[in-house]
């Protein structure tokens, strides 16, 4: 079965314009998010789908309200943003203090857990089987295109992962309110990427 999933980074937040840390804190857009998605919305940027799926938090929430209207969906918390626990809405500048997110930063492994948060290999683990699980739910329904808001981390997981290895994460992490159209071949457990193209 072949899926067309719309992933869709949400709109902009506050986070945005003080250059803080927002991965479980729950902010939501700004007015110069919402203005900007609607302006997407006008340029036709997004298309309607048989299903929709979010985060669940509440940026991403009021990314697909804006886009969809009031469509029900379906909630896969794995798709969250990294938990970034004690750095959380914290600025880069003032955590180079902070030894602990020195170790985080300079980490290759990608196990460096973060107080009160997780690792990047946690975090990847986490995504990997919020998709699992998109998937077969689209599948289970023979749902052929989705969409699906969620975060720029997630994306930029996904797309470094699965669809184009070349590219650096910072690379692949769409603008907000922008994302990918991917093509999914689905059998069984496995899905693969037939193509993608940013939105």
């Amino acid at each position: 079965m072949i899926i067309q999933l719309q992933m869709i980074r949400h709109g902009k937040t506050e986070a945005v314009d003080r250059m803080i840390y927002s991965g479980f804190s729950d902010l939501p857009l700004t007015e110069a998010g919402i203005a900007e998605i609607g302006s997407f919305i006008d340029m036709g940027l997004y298309h309607k789908a048989d299903a929709y799926y979010s985060s669940g938090l509440m940026r991403a929430v009021q990314t697909l309200n804006l886009i969809a209207g009031q469509v029900k969906w379906k909630e896969i918390p794995q798709l969250k943003e990294c938990n970034f626990g004690d750095f959380e809405l914290h600025k880069h500048d003032d955590l180079m203090k902070n030894p602990n997110y020195v170790d985080w930063i300079n980490d290759q492994t990608g196990n460096n857990v973060i107080p009160n948060g997780e690792s990047t290999n946690q975090f990847h683990s986490r995504v990997e089987e919020g998709f699992r699980l998109l998937f077969s739910d689209a599948n289970q329904n023979q749902t052929q295109s989705v969409m699906l808001t969620t975060h720029g981390g997630v994306i930029g997981y996904f797309i470094t992962k699965y669809c184009d290895a070349s590219l650096n994460f910072y690379e692949a992490m769409p603008s907000h309110g922008r994302g990918y159209l991917v093509a999914i071949e689905k059998n069984d457990e496995e899905f693969k990427v037939l193509n993608f193209e940013r939105i």
